[in-house]
């Protein structure tokens, strides 16, 4: 099904991809020299950011290579994975988290946003408070709230995971128990629900065009 699911949107993003070419044609000099100007630059930030989590120059390569990989396979931003990559990457590292891990919770936590619908100001913003959460060690206060309001399928993962209800979450929240290796473990498996349900969301021209969007960022980078 989910093999069947990616062809249909490859197919959509080839017509989205026609559509944009039209478009982009459309472009004065200037025009396109900018466009291409800020998707390098904003590339080259996230790729830095990237080093900054990663081993090697080889180990940079798969990185950006995965991130491509489950950018396209679910029609959601690189750039937007590429900055929760990096947020998990800096808030395990203490925990020996391995880069497969983070890869699977980045896919997850993406596809959470599009299973919610929720738009990606107010996603960003809440993987900014589980970000800073799982840094300090615990999940609480105001950055519990934060998730809860603006990205609840995470959090509902979560639970999942733990097998706890959002009220309980809230209590064991209060009571600085939801440390960053309770969290985790329990994010991978509760986010498996949500990977089940993005797979049943009908494929769109949205998600299509940003697997255009994500392949010249690619192609502008790799320039």
């Amino acid at each position: 099904q989910q093999g069947k699911a990616y062809s249909s949107l490859a197919d959509i993003a080839n017509k989205a991809r026609n559509v944009m070419a039209v478009a982009f044609a459309g472009y004065g000099i200037t025009e396109a020299v900018g466009a291409v100007i800020k998707t390098a630059d904003a590339m080259t930030e996230l790729n830095a950011r990237l080093r900054l989590v990663t081993q090697s120059s080889a180990e940079l390569k798969q990185v950006q290579m995965d991130l491509f990989r489950v950018s396209q396979s679910s029609g959601t931003s690189i750039k937007d994975n590429s900055e929760i990559y990096f947020g998990l990457g800096r808030a395990t590292k203490s925990i020996g988290t391995s880069q497969t891990e983070i890869i699977a919770l980045t896919e997850g936590i993406g596809k959470a946003a599009i299973v919610a619908g929720a738009s990606t100001q107010t996603f960003k913003a809440a993987m900014f408070q589980l970000r800073q959460a799982l840094e300090s060690g615990v999940l609480r206060g105001q950055e519990f709230n934060s998730i809860s309001e603006q990205a609840p399928r995470v959090l509902q993962a979560i639970g999942e995971g733990l097998g706890k209800t959002t009220g309980e979450l809230r209590k064991m929240a209060a009571e600085g128990q939801l440390t960053t290796d309770v969290v985790l473990p329990a994010l991978v498996k509760g986010l498996q629900s949500v990977n089940k349900e993005f797979d049943s969301l009908p494929t769109t021209v949205s998600r299509a065009t940003t697997m255009v969007e994500n392949s010249f960022s690619m192609l502008v980078a790799r320039a």
